[in-house]
């Protein structure tokens, strides 16, 4: 049988797998009973945060993204969502209250970084543990921690993702956002060519970037709308390499009407990931030849 056949139904197979485990993993979520959502057995040398962002408009369903998160297989140590000054506390609402006896935490923060959030501040005051990176509009599988920590422990010095995009060239060129391979599933060794992608989950080892990730006015002059964008070049600069994590949904099921809100609106449909993309070549050229590697 020819190759591109074969190929094809793989990727039927993958398809009606996927769309089968997003369904469990709802109705999983749906059914499951709380739990109380922090490590209180283990004493880790690394702690585990897991660290997400979200805003007013997202408020009345987050808490469906963090009861995933709390009834993980693999207990983090912290679950932290950073609310920034578009939230007020009378924002709150009382699911989310209900959720601070499992261990979440709302911690406000006075700078609007947008979708920076999840990363900027957890990192800097948690540099001694791993940072785990999450989206507040999907449904988590309860082993997503579990192989995020597995992956790391494999491989200390990487950053773990489970989704990734695999960034194109072309005679010296990155090729547009449209044209990369998305959802690359084929590089399974860590590789400068892999872009993570917030939502399926991402594991940033302990000491990963030094200031320059932190430059509140470089962020919003070249990327303010792309976190991904941002982060993947603080890892080209840092000589980070990315690696796969293996599962098989790279992207969790979505939370009903959240979507009408997200990034990707802008950023893919309207190409401005292509804008970002130049902003951040401009200004650090030098990562175009790791990413030919």
């Amino acid at each position: 049988m020819k190759r591109h056949v074969l190929n094809k139904i793989h990727k039927k197979l993958l398809t009606g797998l996927v769309r089968r485990e997003k369904i469990a993993v709802m109705e999983w979520n749906n059914n499951s009973p709380f739990e109380y959502g922090l490590n209180r057995s283990e004493d880790r040398n690394e702690k585990i945060i897991l660290s997400m962002t979200t805003f007013t408009k997202r408020l009345p369903k987050i808490h469906i993204c963090l009861k995933s998160l709390i009834n993980q297989s693999f207990k983090a140590d912290r679950i932290i969502v950073w609310l920034g000054p578009d939230v007020s506390h009378e924002d709150i609402t009382y699911e989310m209250i209900n959720l601070e006896k499992y261990g979440v935490e709302y911690r406000f923060v006075n700078a609007d970084l947008k979708s920076h959030k999840k990363y900027f501040y957890a990192m800097q005051e948690f540099s001694d543990s791993c940072v785990i990176t999450v989206d507040d509009d999907v449904v988590y599988p309860k082993d997503m921690v579990k192989t995020l920590v597995s992956a790391h422990k494999k491989n200390p010095n990487v950053v773990c993702a489970r989704r990734v995009h695999c960034i194109l060239s072309k005679k010296g060129k990155i090729l547009p956002y449209s044209e990369w391979i998305h959802e690359c599933r084929e590089i399974t060794k860590p590789s400068f060519k892999l872009m993570p992608t917030g939502v399926g989950g991402v594991l940033y080892p302990p000491h990963l970037f030094k200031n320059i990730a932190f430059n509140k006015e470089k962020i919003i002059s070249t990327c303010f709308e792309a976190d991904d964008i941002w982060l993947k070049f603080m890892e080209l600069i840092h000589n980070i390499p990315v690696v796969w994590v293996k599962c098989l949904l790279c992207e969790p099921p979505v939370i009903k009407s959240t979507q009408k809100f997200a990034l990707c609106n802008t950023n893919v449909i309207q190409n401005k990931n292509d804008i970002y993309m130049e902003n951040m070549f401009n200004d650090y050229p030098e990562v175009l030849e790791l990413i030919g590697k």
